[in-house]
């Protein structure tokens, strides 16, 4: 079994972020950026006050990240045009796979 560091596992959830924000207009991408990022990182201070570890921190990150996939798919069902819609539909289910493989 892969260890799981904070870092990489924050790198791994910028990319969805990316991935499922792809063709987005600019403003709207970069709010969603922006409120994924405050909330990656008030999970790691919560993280570092209660006294995990970084393997820890990333675990909690794991089981909060992999069931709000379909959260983050239905937001996206909901914003942009039907064309970014049904690409992004496929890209998140590439991911999804690819998510599955790696962990």
């Amino acid at each position: 079994m892969k260890t799981v560091t904070y870092g990489r596992l924050y790198h791994a959830v910028k990319w969805w972020v990316t991935l499922y924000n792809w063709g987005l207009p600019a403003g709207v991408r970069d709010n969603r950026r922006a409120e994924i990022q405050s909330d990656l990182w008030e999970q790691q201070h919560d993280a570092t006050r209660a006294g995990y570890s970084n393997g820890e921190a990333a675990w909690i990150t794991v089981h909060r990240f992999v069931p709000g996939i379909p959260a983050d798919l239905a937001w996206r069902a909901g914003t942009g045009d039907t064309l970014a819609r049904g690409l992004g539909f496929w890209f998140a289910l590439s991911a999804i796979i690819g998510f599955w493989l790696a962990f």
